[in-house]
């Protein structure tokens, strides 16, 4: 892995709820983001310098598969009882009306450049059946949210993963085939 992360740093009150804005002061609108790229495995940590007990974790495994990987980051029992596993399939998950772009939908698009496409509803298990046909990759993506403050932890740990489940599934919506 890389050791020297590339920094970034976001101003997000515009992107927040406003009952979350109005009890904070313009400074923790800050978030600091670093990355360490070591392809296959990518490590990103969000930090706010003002909310000390604040951070994003996530850590992404790419990997040349479909998503039938069970356990790809080596989680522990407890760790396992915790999380949520939100598979996406590019073909069948909703995408609101405002983001759907016709030529960008997998169930019509076909690249020039490799002749792949469309895609079938059924295109995960066409290609599980012939694993060589068609190269794909899936990004197994691990999330952890900590916000260790006593009264709004699990409101606000709960309004993150809500918002970056549907954040993810937009962009990787808007980027695939």
């Amino acid at each position: 892995m890389r050791t020297d992360p590339e920094d970034r740093v976001y101003h997000i009150g515009k992107h927040i709820p406003s009952w979350f804005c109005a009890i904070l002061p313009q400074a923790a609108l800050r978030v600091e983001e670093e990355s360490w790229n070591a392809y296959p495995y990518t490590r990103t940590r969000y930090t706010c310098p003002f909310v000390e007990k604040f951070s994003i974790d996530i850590e992404t495994y790419y990997k040349p598969d479909t998503g039938n990987q069970v356990d790809v980051f080596n989680m522990s029992s407890a760790e396992k009882r915790q999380r949520t596993v939100d598979p996406i399939d590019i073909v069948k998950d909703y995408i609101t009306p405002h983001e759907y772009l016709v030529e960008e939908d997998p169930k019509l698009y076909q690249s020039l450049k490799t002749k792949r496409g469309p895609l079938s509803d059924d295109w995960i298990e066409e290609i599980n059946q012939d694993p060589g046909e068609c190269p794909v990759m899936c990004a197994y993506k691990l999330c952890k949210v900590e916000f260790r403050y006593w009264g709004m932890q699990s409101k606000i740990e709960r309004f993150i993963h809500d918002v970056g489940r549907y954040g993810t599934r937009v962009r990787l919506y808007l980027h695939k085939v």
